[in-house]
């Protein structure tokens, strides 16, 4: 089936996200700040961030745990912009030429609620989709069933009928259960021809 809509993850599919970012001039040593993300600001801690909790509420619990890194846990709400990196200029033609030829371009994104403003500031063009479902407004994170739902009822979509692409294999494979065509993102002239195969450019 040929998709009636294009739908696309945020976080290093269209805009550069990377905790090291910030975290390389915070803790300088390698070793030491690979220890830091799996000991205390871990996958789970963004995950529930993702999710809609605040930040200053588990950064500070968390920093009351870990008081020797509290300087460094309370930066990635205080300097979380610095995690925020450029945009991907292909994906962001690619997203225009998607809407050049009438096709519906959506976001469905793992991103704190609390920083997507700080988002569509930097990148006013993704104000311009046709719709975008946050995870931290929603309370849900992929690859939950539920999110993938929440966009098809909010945008009366065919689930056959949209496409997607993630830089996760798990949320990829979330899209599948959904019921949806989707794909690894691996870079913009890779998702470009897969548009093209499809006939949407």
């Amino acid at each position: 089936m040929t998709p009636a809509a294009v739908v696309f993850d945020v976080g290093n599919v269209l805009v550069e996200w990377n905790r090291d970012r910030l975290y390389v001039e915070l803790i300088p040593d390698e070793q030491k700040r690979a220890d830091f993300f799996n000991e205390v600001l871990t996958i789970h801690v963004n995950l529930a961030l993702d999710a809609g909790v605040p930040f200053s509420a588990l950064l500070g619990e968390l920093a009351d745990m870990h008081p020797t890194w509290r300087t460094e846990i309370l930066a990635f709400n205080s300097r979380w912009g610095d995690t925020f990196g450029p945009e991907d200029d292909e994906m962001v033609e690619l997203v225009a030429d998607l809407q050049t030829a009438d096709v519906p371009v959506y976001a469905l994104t793992n991103f704190a609620a609390e920083k997507w403003p700080l988002a569509l500031e930097r990148h006013p063009w993704l104000e311009d989709l046709d719709g975008a479902v946050v995870s931290g407004q929603e309370r849900v994170t992929k690859p939950n069933r539920k999110i993938y739902d929440v966009l098809i009822d909010r945008y009366e979509l065919e689930p056959a009928a949209t496409w997607f692409t993630d830089d996760a294999v798990t949320n990829v494979e979330g899209a599948h259960a959904a019921g949806w065509q989707a794909e690894l993102f691996i870079d913009a002239a890779t998702t470009r021809h897969s548009l093209e195969t499809l006939g949407l450019l």
